[in-house]
Order: C-alpha cells, then structure tokens, then sequence
C-alpha cells in the first residue's frame, strides 16, 4: 500500500467513527449528515488532488507497462516482456529473452532502467530482480522513486527514443 491508500483508509476509519457517535446522540442526526457531506466534499478534493499527479500512472495496465519498457530503453527491445499488475502501481515484468541493450558481466539483479508513458515521458522505472536479467520489479510515479530507481526530477522528463534492434 502506498501513503495515499493509507491516508485514505484512515480517513474513511475516521468518517466511520465521528458519523457512529454523532448517530447515537439525539441530536446526532443532522449534524452526522452535513460532517458527512463535508467529509465527502474533502476526500472528493483530495483524491481529484492527487489524481492529478499520479492518476496517468495509477491507470497504465499492463500492457501499457510493456510497452513503456519497450520506448524507455534499448535494453528490452527484442525481449517480448510479458507484465501483470501486483499493487496499485507496481508491476512484474518477464523477459522473454535477455536483455539486449545492456551488457553486463555477471548478474543484472540490481540493474536499473526507466519506463515511459505513450508520450515517452518518464513514469516510473524498473530494477532487476533475476540474475539473468529476465525478472524486473516495475513501479510508478513516487513509488519509482521511493525504490531508488529513478530521481524525482526525472519524473515527467521526455526522453529520445532509445536505440532499437
């Protein structure tokens, strides 16, 4: 779960709690229901708030997700990766063959590369999880970042189109 689910689960908790007690007082009634329109009126303003910044990215499907490794990096060009979301925002990506862009001597685990929305801006990345490079963990948004994969202002940077074949 990433913070906003949090802070929305407790919101939710809290609304729960407050229209309980204001229901068991006589008076309750009415003001359970104007706290409750209020409540709702701010969470509607917050999720509208944060959709903005990560709505594009809490919506990409897996396929969108394949194709973004494909149009971040030369890397996963020729390599068929195959994505199933795991979390709101998270992503696991197989390789159907090695990487081809990147060598590297020994194990890939750890190797880092970008992913890119359909207007080849950056939206998150990924990180090898398999020594041969098949398996990457992919996040977006502040979640990418939060994993260390990529700098916060790369976040929305456009970047060339990478190198295929």
């Amino acid at each position: 779960m990433n913070d906003l689910e949090l802070e929305l689960g407790r919101l939710g908790d809290r609304l729960q709690l407050a229209t309980r007690r204001d229901l068991d007082r006589p008076w309750g009634r009415t003001i359970a229901r104007r706290r409750a329109a209020v409540l709702a009126a701010v969470t509607v303003v917050l999720l509208a708030a944060a959709g903005v910044g990560i709505g594009s990215s809490i919506l990409k499907t897996p396929k969108q997700e394949e194709q973004g490794l494909l149009d971040a990096s030369a890397t996963f060009a020729g390599t068929q990766p195959t994505c199933v979301q795991v979390g709101l925002g998270a992503f696991h990506c197989s390789l159907a063959t090695k990487p081809t862009g990147l060598i590297i001597l020994g194990s890939y685990r750890g190797a880092k590369m970008p992913s890119v929305d359909p207007q080849r801006r950056v939206d998150g990345g990924c990180v090898a999880t398999s020594d041969d490079g098949r398996e990457w963990q992919c996040f977006l948004g502040d979640l990418a970042v939060e994993h260390g994969i990529v700098d916060s202002e790369v976040l929305g940077q456009t970047i060339s189109t990478p190198a295929h074949g």
